[in-house]
């Protein structure tokens, strides 16, 4: 296996494994801001649910971020010739540097979504902000609104949890792998003593 393909692979493995440390970190935020917001639903409290939404837009501004940065990470390139004896070794590390490709292209999709989740919930939970501090003019009609603007910023709030949940579970295996993978790549590439 030539070192410089090699070297790329093992940097492959370093930048996804970085980008999902970041997103679990982003997830962790989103799973505190999306608490926060639940509360400030329940009060009510017009001026705790915009700094709480407000707040809760950093971790999904970081996601688009970090999607941005993961889509620009080159593809591993795999040209390694055939070489006598060698042939089983080449076609394990295509198949794990296609691996490596395939989970950089495909995680800047869900990076976006789960930014999109939570820019949407966000939004859910400011209607529910400005809803409650109109002016009381119209109290009947005003309460009823306040309550089914509140009951699906609710809904909102907890399909965010839900979905923050599962991807923290996921995200952390996938992470795991990474760096097991990477350190099982640079042991073996390291010639031992």
């Amino acid at each position: 296996m030539p070192l410089s393909s090699s070297s790329r692979l093992l940097d492959g493995f370093l930048t996804l494994a970085d980008a999902y440390g970041s997103f679990l970190a982003a997830l962790l935020a989103l799973r505190q801001h999306a608490a926060d917001l639940r509360a400030a639903v329940r009060r009510r409290d017009p001026a705790k649910l915009a700094s709480a939404a407000r707040a809760q837009r950093r971790p999904a501004k970081e996601l688009v971020g970090l999607a941005t940065a993961v889509a620009r990470c080159s593809p591993i390139p795999t040209p390694f010739h055939a070489a006598v004896g060698f042939s089983s070794e080449i076609e394990v590390v295509r198949t794990v540097a296609e691996a490596v490709s395939d989970t950089a292209a495909a995680s800047p999709s869900v990076f976006h979504q789960v930014a999109f989740l939570a820019d949407a919930v966000a939004a859910t939970t400011l209607a529910v902000s400005s809803s409650s501090s109109k002016k009381r003019s119209k109290m009947a009609a005003s309460e009823e609104m306040q309550k089914d603007v509140a009951a699906a910023a609710m809904v909102r709030l907890q399909e965010l949890e839900q979905c923050v949940g599962e991807l923290e579970s996921q995200s952390d295996k996938v992470f795991r792998s990474l760096l097991h993978t990477r350190v099982s790549l640079f042991n073996i590439h390291t010639p031992t003593i």
